[in-house]
């Protein structure tokens, strides 16, 4: 599984809600089958992370990233 570190508005605006979803500052986790399942976003994996202005990691390398802190969990739909 990858991950996705996505600009947190673009991710909003493309229909991700950030309940359940780990947020920092104006970035957001997301992971590739929800990237994918992201109906108002076109292309491949690539394409739409393109759009969202991600950064794809693996799954070592973003619990890394989480672990390094400041990470919540969203509360608002």
């Amino acid at each position: 599984m990858r991950y996705v570190v996505a600009n947190k508005e673009k991710a909003l605006d493309a229909g991700v809600l950030l309940l359940g979803h780990l947020v920092k500052e104006e970035s957001i986790i997301l992971n590739e089958k929800e990237v994918m399942c992201l109906s108002s976003l076109d292309g491949g994996l690539e394409d739409r992370i393109l759009l969202l202005d991600g950064i794809v990691y693996t799954n070592t390398s973003i619990n890394q990233i989480i672990s390094e802190g400041g990470w919540e969990y969203g509360r608002k739909l």
